[in-house]
């Protein structure tokens, strides 16, 4: 048979061929039907505390049906002193397009960078087929153990995404109320009294200059602070992404006594706000510089910053070998104090997943400066078993801290189960009585019995600058990871959190021993579920990175490989999630003429 472009096939018969058999009915048993849900549960507790003893405790489950139809509940409580209490309860919703959530709901989204978290009311969501959707929501504060809840309500309506020629439109409108503060409860300067308002949010983005334009305005009109008040906002950002690199600008204004929205409190929201981030690869993607800067003055002095980071990495030809460098400047409103800091790093990658890197570092601040070492090294030994260490030193005129973190993975053939060791030893100047001590201790099991369930079990062991004390944990998940809530738990736990994910483009599972960082100072590699915590993070604006040259070399960041995080006291940050992918590969087939 000939084809145009003058290519011809032949069918050639397979002799091995053979038909596949009918299904027929065994011992007069119909034929198994199509799946109709997906049932999933979850199970998780924790046990912590050095003097006062708490155990926390998570209980989730629930169906999924065909099309993403479905219904959650999840709840979480506490048990201390022999009294157990719940704390939140939510039950989710989802059919044909429309979402619902009742109880303590997660988070509510009004646009980029905006969210109202800690909510108990309801939640509920309408998707168009054009692409848009319609939001309504209203609720008070969700109870927090061992502090007064604010007299507060909040409900409002939003849509998103709306089509308008080449552009998408959004609107939002939020209604608020709170009574007097109380006076056990400490009240945000300027927001003591009681008082309501109104506030309007209009947005828009359209494609420019190779990206896209994002526009928004809002207004406001309240009476809280004693009198009453009209604020508003403007802001602009502009975002370019490429295969070769991604171009980021963000600048906002706002006028006096404009609040950030949210249920536990309404603080005054900064009167400048500007973010830039620029990434470029060169060389095939074998270099790469970035610069990052944000700049925050006015409002809550815990979040104004003046952050700037710059510098580059490079792989050494086509070797496995990279090498960079980072200089930062970091100045919190909070502390009026200015941090410098300048690196340098090398590292190794090697075909059978060894990584080898190391950082030296120097930090100048008011009160003198500091030099500082960092390695990782992640080596497999035999097989099913890998070996980490991370080394620190850091010297001020002379050694004052000593840190070693070995880590031992075993992935055991039966039940799927990976067996991880970490010992932290340590060592202080400034605790010489103690000398060389454990600072840290942990065992960890995973184990996957059935294909669909996962289960964790840890114990840890600390004692870093304080009394030893050992907390546990066990969680067991039937179903497939995605159900897994772990982000939520970790945040809801600690604010101070921040939880990286990366993961694949298409089929969203995480990938492992992939290198990230924190402000370019603090180093972490995901698990094998392509997580990654920085824990005790002060409040502020942070930069969280995926440091490229840890990955194989087939792979690469989609988009941003640098990303901005808010961490806020009582607020759960909201993960920072990554995607990699190989780069498509097209071949364009030029076939001749036919006769």
């Amino acid at each position: 048979m000939l084809l145009p472009g003058g290519l011809s096939v032949r069918r050639i018969p397979n002799p091995r061929y053979r038909a596949a058999p009918a299904t027929a009915t065994m011992l007069g048993l119909p034929n198994v039907g199509r799946l109709r849900a997906l049932d999933h549960m979850r199970a998780q507790v924790r046990r912590h505390g050095v003097e006062a003893r708490q155990s926390d405790w998570q209980v989730a489950g629930g169906e999924q049906y065909q099309g993403q139809n479905g219904v959650d509940a999840t709840a979480t409580g506490a048990t201390a002193a022999g009294a157990t209490r719940l704390r939140t309860l939510r039950l989710d919703g989802r059919l044909n397009g429309v979402s619902a959530s009742l109880g303590d709901v997660t988070r509510v989204d009004l646009e980029r960078g905006t969210a109202i978290q800690g909510m108990r009311g309801a939640w509920l969501r309408l998707e168009r087929g054009n692409g848009s959707e319609w939001r309504g929501f209203g609720g008070v504060p969700t109870p927090r153990p061992g502090a007064a809840t604010p007299t507060s309500t909040l409900a409002g309506v939003a849509a998103e995404a709306l089509p308008f020629d080449v552009a998408r439109l959004a609107f939002a409108a939020v209604g608020f109320e709170r009574g007097s503060a109380p006076a056990a409860w400490p009240p945000v300067p300027g927001t003591a009294s009681g008082g309501r308002g109104v506030s309007l949010r209009y947005m828009a983005s359209a494609p420019l200059a190779g990206g896209n334009l994002f526009t928004g305005t809002e207004l406001q009109a309240h009476t809280l602070g004693g009198e009453r008040a009209l604020a508003g906002s403007e802001w602009a950002e502009w975002t370019r992404v490429s295969a070769n690199g991604v171009w980021s600008v963000r600048e906002q204004r706002t006028t006096r006594r404009l609040l950030i929205l949210d249920l536990d409190r309404l603080s005054p929201a900064a009167r400048r706000d500007e973010r830039w981030n620029l990434q470029q690869r060169l060389l095939g993607g074998r270099c790469e510089v970035h610069a990052v800067g944000s700049v925050r003055d006015g409002g809550d002095p815990d979040l104004g910053t003046h952050t700037f980071q710059w510098g580059g990495s490079a792989q050494l030809g086509r070797s496995a070998f990279f090498s960079g460098f980072d200089v930062s400047s970091d100045w919190r409103a909070s502390t009026r104090a200015r941090e410098g800091r300048a690196d340098a790093h090398a590292g190794w990658t090697g075909a059978g997943g060894e990584v080898v890197s190391g950082r030296v570092e120097r930090l100048q601040r008011d009160d003198g400066h500091a030099v500082a070492f960092q390695g990782e090294t992640s080596w497999p030994l035999r097989s099913a078993v890998r070996l980490a260490l991370e080394p620190r030193l850091a010297w001020a005129s002379r050694l004052e801290q000593a840190r070693l973190v070995s880590r031992l993975t075993w992935s055991l053939p039966g039940w799927g189960a990976r067996v991880t060791g970490t010992l932290g030893l340590g060592a202080a100047r400034d605790d010489a009585a103690r000398g060389v001590a454990v600072q840290e201790g942990t065992l960890a099991l995973s184990i996957a019995p059935r294909p669909r369930d996962r289960g964790d079990f840890d114990v840890t062991r600390s004692g870093d600058g304080g009394a030893a004390h050992i907390d546990y944990g066990a969680a067991y998940e039937l179903e497939s990871q995605r159900f897994e809530r772990l982000e939520e738990w970790n945040g809801g736990r600690d604010s101070s959190r921040v939880v990286v994910r990366v993961v694949r483009a298409g089929n969203r599972s995480g990938v492992s021993d992939v290198l990230v960082s924190l402000d370019g100072k603090e180093l972490r590699f995901t698990d094998a579920d392509g997580s990654a915590g920085f824990d005790r993070v002060e409040p502020g604006v942070h930069v969280v990175a995926v440091e490229e040259r840890s990955l194989s070399p087939n792979d690469q960041v989609v988009g941003a490989s640098r990303a901005f995080v808010t961490v806020e006291r009582g607020r759960r940050p909201s993960p920072v999630m990554f995607e990699i992918q190989r780069p498509a590969r097209r071949v364009r087939f030029d076939g001749g003429t036919g006769p």
